[in-house]
């Protein structure tokens, strides 16, 4: 066990200095890439395909226009992008493709997402995302980031820690109660604004 250790000290600190000094090295290559190779990069791929993706749900259709694209200026785009296309492309059934299609998508939208900072395009805060959604998706959000937090807490409390038990089944019930309750809340509401509605068109009448 000792010798286990002894290997563990050598190893350790040589595997964090080399993956620190490759996410160094990195972050300063992509730091330092050209400006105007991005911008091409932005206006001729992953704007335009981003502006495919999302305005067509035609599979087939997106794979064709993709292809014009990516034919045409592929040393702008890079080799995840050109890997994710040809997994997209060559599948032979439906649920595949549908799969592939999904991570395609996924990395047009991370891709043009960032270029659009690189490049200093406006980009929304997640405070502001979050401020422009609808009542629904408000409340959506909210009910996910409180069932995650209901989660944690419930793994926590399979710790065999008394204090540590009692607090996470505390937490979690109180979160519990709050998400039935914003539930029942958004219901009444719902039911209020179609009452109420309902209670004008019968006025003009």
């Amino acid at each position: 066990m000792e010798k286990i250790f002894d290997i563990i000290k050598v190893i350790l600190p040589a595997l964090i200095t080399g993956l620190i000094t490759f996410l160094i090295t990195k972050y300063n290559y992509n730091k330092n890439t050209p400006l105007d190779k991005l911008e091409i990069a932005y206006n001729r791929v992953y704007y335009p395909l981003y502006r495919l993706i999302k305005d067509n749900n035609d599979m087939d259709f997106v794979i064709d226009k993709c292809r014009l694209y990516l034919d045409k200026y592929n040393k702008y785009a890079d080799r995840a992008t050109i890997r994710a296309f040809k997994n997209f492309a060559d599948c032979n059934t439906t649920a595949k493709k549908r799969t592939a299609y999904e991570k395609f998508e996924d990395n047009i939208y991370d891709r043009n997402s960032y270029l659009r900072r690189r490049l200093g395009y406006l980009e929304p805060s997640f405070f502001q995302m979050y401020k422009y959604l609808s009542a629904s998706q408000q409340l959506l959000f909210v009910i996910a980031l409180e069932l995650i937090a209901m989660a944690l807490f419930l793994i926590l409390s399979v710790f065999k820690f008394k204090i540590l038990y009692d607090i996470s089944i505390n937490a979690s019930s109180v979160i519990l109660v709050i998400i039935v309750m914003e539930i029942a809340f958004y219901i009444g509401c719902a039911i209020w604004n179609l009452l109420k509605s309902l209670y004008y068109k019968i006025r003009k009448k």
